[in-house]
């Protein structure tokens, strides 16, 4: 006699059960099995981001328009190639009885407008650069966040995965000893209500991932990285604290420190731009050529000069000294901010590894514990049924705040180490020790 058995017929938990993965991990496993979706780990995020993020696109497109104005500017316009004809014969028309010249003309600006012009295109690019390395570092900081929340929200799914399985165990249960007259009714009730609290726990811890893993795609600029695994656990904990690695001088090399810096000393070089510019820029020419009437060469000599009575460019000067005040203020506000982030940061990484500590180290071991006893006596009928029932769900629940408290924690460090300003090529590799 010959038996068949399709494990896939029997489910997921069943088929977990039998290889020994959760069916998270199985169909991970399976994917990889099938050469589908490859396991996307943290490195591989963040290489693929910053190369394929579009705003990481856009501020290297920024710089390099930064770059053509800082090479065009303070240039001297080119000359101008000039032919004339002049006093020429109404009748006749006739070119050989007029004057006829041919000159250059060159405009000189007036001195101290092209240095100007040359500071403000400089520190525009600094600028520029600084803003792109900022934008990196930023995009780094999201795209961790992003990966972590992503093992957080699938950690937390698993988790309402296994109490909607208790939840559905202890339903089954209760209908059964109902029926044996070992329990009330409201018992079951109790039960049922539980499962389906479970069930609905377990669909928007679903949704969560789902949201998580869109939001992880759209930083790394492939949506089709959208259902790709994810490699890595929660966890994994940075050897050494970012606040440990802050240099004596932070945050005056961060990048937006770096930006705000440039950018005042781009609206003083336009304050000193705008300063010069009621003074004219000087127009001279030269040409030479015949006179036709007379049968001589002739030579010209010309100066223009523009008169500033209309604009006295009042108005640029006002606008670049507002701008000027601006860019200091913006300074200064930019270094009360990285200062006060960097606060809020170091005490959320402080709560969270107390929390996490505490966690993993007192509540979890003495909810796993109770649950134990509380199963044990259950089945020597020492416990009512909704002990076990309230048990159960203390220990998910215990479960869930661990998990979301190490996501906190990961959110903490990942804050700090953007708020360091390092930039991205000086990153280090990540040097992780798994939690004992």
């Amino acid at each position: 006699m010959k038996f068949t058995i399709n494990l896939f017929r029997l489910g997921w938990p069943f088929l977990a059960l039998i290889v020994g993965l959760n069916p998270v991990g199985l169909s991970r496993a399976l994917a990889q099995t099938n050469g589908v979706n490859q396991p996307l780990r943290l490195d591989d995020a963040l290489r693929l981001a910053l190369s394929r993020n579009p705003e990481i696109r856009r501020n290297l497109a920024r710089v390099e328009a930064a770059t053509g104005r800082a090479d065009q500017a303070g240039r001297w316009p080119n000359p101008e190639l000039e032919l004339v004809a002049e006093d020429v014969p109404g009748r006749s028309g006739e070119l050989s009885e007029s004057k006829t010249l041919i000159g250059v003309a060159q405009t000189v600006p007036f001195p101290g407008k092209p240095k100007a012009e040359r500071a403000i295109g400089r520190h525009g690019l600094r600028a520029q650069e600084a803003e792109r390395a900022a934008g990196e570092i930023a995009l780094v900081r999201d795209v961790k966040l992003a990966f972590w929340k992503v093992l957080a929200t699938e950690a937390e799914l698993q988790v309402t995965r296994e109490l909607t399985a208790m939840a559905e165990s202890s339903a089954r249960l209760a209908r059964v000893r109902v029926e044996s007259g070992e329990l009330a009714y409201p018992a079951q009730l109790r039960a049922e209500v539980e499962w389906e609290q479970a069930r609905n726990e377990a669909r928007n811890a679903q949704q969560s991932v789902a949201l998580a893993r869109q939001e992880l795609a759209r930083l790394i600029g492939q949506p089709d990285l959208q259902e790709a695994p994810v490699a890595g656990t929660l966890d994994e904990i940075a050897a050494e604290p970012p606040m440990r690695r802050r240099p004596a001088d932070w945050p005056m090399h961060h990048p937006d420190l770096q930006a705000g810096r440039a950018r005042m000393a781009e609206a003083s070089a336009a304050t000193r731009r705008a300063a010069l510019a009621p003074y004219p820029d000087v127009r001279l020419s030269v040409a030479g050529g015949r006179d036709g009437a007379a049968d001589a060469s002739i030579m010209e000599f010309r100066i223009g000069l523009p008169l500033p009575i209309f604009d006295r460019a009042k108005g640029n000067r006002q606008e670049a000294e507002a701008r000027f005040t601006e860019a200091e203020a913006q300074l200064q506000a930019t270094e009360l901010r990285l200062r006060r982030d960097w606060d809020a940061a170091a005490e959320r990484y402080h709560t969270a590894v107390a929390q996490v500590t505490r966690c993993r180290e007192q509540i979890l071991p003495k909810a796993t514990e109770a649950l134990q006893l509380v199963q044990t006596g259950f089945e020597y009928g020492k416990f009512g049924f909704l002990d076990l029932l309230d048990t159960q769900r203390t220990v998910a629940e215990a479960r869930l705040a661990y998990q979301r408290q190490l996501f906190e924690l990961h959110a903490a460090e990942v804050e700090l180490e953007a708020l360091l300003g390092a930039p991205v090529e000086s990153f280090p590799p990540p040097t992780l020790n798994p939690t004992p």
